[in-house]
């Protein structure tokens, strides 16, 4: 009951979290069979969340047996589904996993035909990457196996985390769900050899990991690519009809970008220094300027930037009323969060996860108390009824409307540059013009040797 009316809450929470958080073969996860659901880890407490919402079922998760030391945490820890396990202490004072202890103890949850998520990386890291698979999942998958003597196949799951920014209130989650594992398939060989069984199913995670999630080499290159999609990424879309949703095809162009990088570091890295130089020279005059990319790639000429800027004037004022009661009603409820996300950690990895959590209390809290007092001024449940469907729209409009007035702001500031100093806004075009050039003429030549 806990668990079922937790879930719900979380759900709700994600659902204001992230604007968009989309679920790819969702069904791909089977019911009633022994189960390992597993996945990437990049974003701390908020990658369980995530998972446990998706799935049908209960999800059981692996704790410190440490944290069950009184009655009313092991009511609390059996009803969250959690798993206890004791640590080896030994005489230094290091703290060590029992893994012996981890396996019995899934091993007995597994032939309950329960649902269990491990994730084999180990540790959580914000980054466009797959670390290294530990062994532990394929041990006890195939450790369960052979404890039911060959006669229950445990499967696993593979679930695929894609956040556009993984700290960013209202980004986006792309979740892929793999194709299932069955550890039957490696039932004869781990009979025979236990070592290679394990070292065969442990590559066949890595392998089908890496097909749901977008990996780049090491963190010089994931700054590249983000780059390089944040001028060329919308080209893309509007020249290839994909017949995919939006996510699915962002998605699909990442990967194939990145693959595109890899063939060219090979067999003509030169091409990619220098792409990398002329990106590297318009960004950091853009940043002089105090100006993003996306500004030029809306607008073409000083009159359709003049024009956009009255719109944009007249837009952030005729709303700004609305922005306003919004701002004033949601203010306290999210700045709370925000900072108290900073103020805990430094890494960004923590972030949603605090803001997630301290957001579900204070905006819970506000809310409640301004309904309270609108009810006891005005002595009136419409309206008090009415104003509380209110805040949480104000405070959606608020956030859209400020991200609008940043782009209306960098559209001015555009205008004034083509006032004061056309010639360098001609030469900026002309930089971007020639970097997606390059950029046609690359995925020209890579798309006829792939």
């Amino acid at each position: 009951m806990l668990y079922t009316f937790l879930k719900l809450i979380l759900r709700l929470g994600l659902s204001v979290f992230f604007r968009r958080l989309v679920v790819k073969n969702a069904e791909n996860i089977p019911v009633n069979v022994p189960l390992l659901v597993v996945s990437n880890h990049p974003n701390t407490i908020i990658d369980p969340i995530i998972v446990g919402t998706i799935c049908k079922q209960h999800l059981y998760f692996i704790a410190k047996e440490s944290a069950f030391n009184t009655s009313w945490k092991r009511w609390l820890m059996r009803n969250l589904y959690m798993i206890p396990i004791r640590r080896n202490e030994p005489n230094q004072g290091l703290k060590t996993v029992n893994n012996d202890a981890i396996f019995e103890k899934c091993y007995e949850f597994l032939a309950k035909k329960v649902a269990i998520l491990i994730f084999p990386e180990g540790t959580s890291y914000v980054e466009r990457r797959l670390r290294k698979i530990k062994t532990g999942t394929a041990r006890i998958a195939l450790g369960a196996l052979a404890a039911s003597n060959y006669e229950e196949d445990i499967k696993i799951a593979l679930v695929g985390l894609n956040y556009s920014d993984a700290s960013r209130f209202r980004s986006d989650v792309l979740v892929h769900v793999g194709e299932t594992i069955s550890t039957l398939d490696y039932a004869e060989l781990y009979k025979k050899d236990p070592y290679k069984a394990t070292k065969a199913l442990t590559k066949a995670i890595k392998e089908g990991m890496e097909e749901l999630i977008i990996i780049t080499k090491d963190e010089d290159e994931d700054v590249f690519m983000q780059k390089v999609e944040q001028i060329y990424k919308k080209n893309l879309m509007q020249e290839l009809d994909l017949t995919l949703p939006e996510e699915e095809k962002d998605f699909v162009l990442t990967q194939n970008m990145i693959n595109a990088k890899a063939y060219f570091e090979e067999h003509e890295p030169e091409r990619i220094d220098a792409l990398q130089n002329e990106i590297e020279d318009y960004l950091n005059s853009l940043k002089e300027l105090k100006l993003k990319d996306e500004v030029f790639e809306k607008h073409k000429s000083s009159k359709k930037v003049f024009i956009k800027s009255l719109k944009h004037f007249f837009l952030t004022v005729l709303a700004f009323p609305f922005f306003l009661y919004g701002f004033i009603n949601n203010f306290f409820a999210y700045i709370i969060p925000f900072k108290t996300a900073r103020w805990i950690s430094k890494d960004k990895g923590f972030w949603a996860s605090i803001m997630l959590f301290v957001g579900l209390f204070t905006f819970s809290v506000f809310y409640a108390l301004q309904c309270y007092f609108v009810q006891e001024y005005f002595k009136n449940t419409a309206l008090t009824i009415t104003y509380f469907i209110s805040l949480p729209l104000s405070g959606f409009f608020s956030f859209a409307y400020w991200n609008y007035f940043i782009s209306a702001k960098e559209t001015w500031s555009l205008l004034a540059l083509f006032r004061k100093r056309e010639n360098l806004i001609s030469v900026l075009m002309t930089q971007r013009k020639n970097i997606i050039v390059t950029l046609d003429k690359a995925k020209q030549d890579y798309l006829e040797v792939v």
